[in-house]
Parts: structure tokens; C-alpha cells; sequence
């Protein structure tokens, strides 16, 4: 997503079947669709 989050935690959490949340901290960045193999920015 971006190099400033190099070395930081990041949470990933399943919202649907294929589908991931990315968290840094308490802001919801975007997310990955693993079926559409691409990433949903916020």
C-alpha cells in the first residue's frame, strides 16, 4: 500500500470469504480481494 507503513504492524481481518480488511492503529486502509487478486483502497 505504501512504503511509510515499512516495519509497522498492520492487522488483516477476514470480512467475507476471500475478502481481508488492512488496519493500521484504529484506521481501516482498504482491503485485498483475493479473488480478484487486487487491492481496495479507502
Amino acid at each position: 500500500m505504501t512504503e511509510l507503513l515499512a516495519g509497522q504492524p498492520v492487522g488483516l481481518k477476514e470480512i467475507e470469504d476471500g475478502r481481508w480488511q488492512i488496519q493500521f492503529s484504529f484506521y481501516v486502509l482498504g482491503s485485498i480481494d483475493l479473488r480478484k487478486n487486487m487491492i481496495i483502497r479507502n
